[in-house]
């Protein structure tokens, strides 16, 4: 008898590895490519927003700073970490103009926030020298500094972005629309407390 090869059929709808003619080319195998690589183009994405001014703040201070303290990571839009003549790495709190708080009272304001740290960023790093000069401590143990980058006080460069105010000290006004104040009030919340207040829509 001659040499005999047995082949294994079966009846699973799927075909047998075997008697595939495989993908299309250049369709299946590109769409789960891409599906592939998608999430790890956000990752990416993430990690450069999160770990990208880590790094690069600390050596845009070093560079640029000319004065008496080398900011080191940016809080928010008028707040700091730096490295301060005799006083080592402290808050500093940006003299001459205010913004938004992260940890704000409605969504309006925390996106603002943000915005206004990039836009701090922006003022501090890419004007040209940054020299910084310090106006004593606020209430709160934070170093007073006033900075200027490239000729322009830095309050100057924040305010006209739309994101900052000019301030000198005192009550500051709220940065939330009246429209979100009333919504929340309505709901029953005072957002100047966080409390119940009582009153429901």
């Amino acid at each position: 008898m001659g040499d005999r090869r047995v082949i294994c059929f079966t009846r699973h709808p799927r075909r047998h590895p075997k008697w595939t003619l495989g993908d299309a080319p250049g369709r299946s195998r590109t769409r789960r490519g891409r599906r592939r690589s998608a999430p790890k183009l956000v990752l990416a994405a993430v990690l450069v927003a999160t770990m990208g001014p880590a790094i690069a703040d600390p050596v845009m201070g070093f560079a640029r700073s000319k004065g008496s303290c080398t900011p080191l990571a940016l809080v928010d839009g008028d707040t700091m970490k730096a490295l301060c003549d005799g006083r080592g790495v402290v808050s500093v709190r940006l003299v001459d103009f205010d913004t938004p708080e992260m940890a704000g009272r409605c969504t309006s304001e925390i996106w603002r926030a943000y915005a206004a740290t990039w836009a701090l960023r922006w003022s501090l790093f890419a004007n040209g020298p940054l020299t910084t000069t310090m106006r004593g401590s606020d209430r709160y143990d934070r170093v007073l500094v006033r900075a200027v980058s490239g000729g322009v006080p830095v309050a100057r460069r924040m305010i006209e972005t739309g994101l900052a105010r000019a301030y000198a000290g005192g009550p500051r006004a709220g940065w939330c629309r009246s429209q979100e104040r009333t919504a929340v009030r309505g709901a029953g919340w005072d957002i100047w407390t966080t409390k119940k207040t009582g009153r429901s829509a």
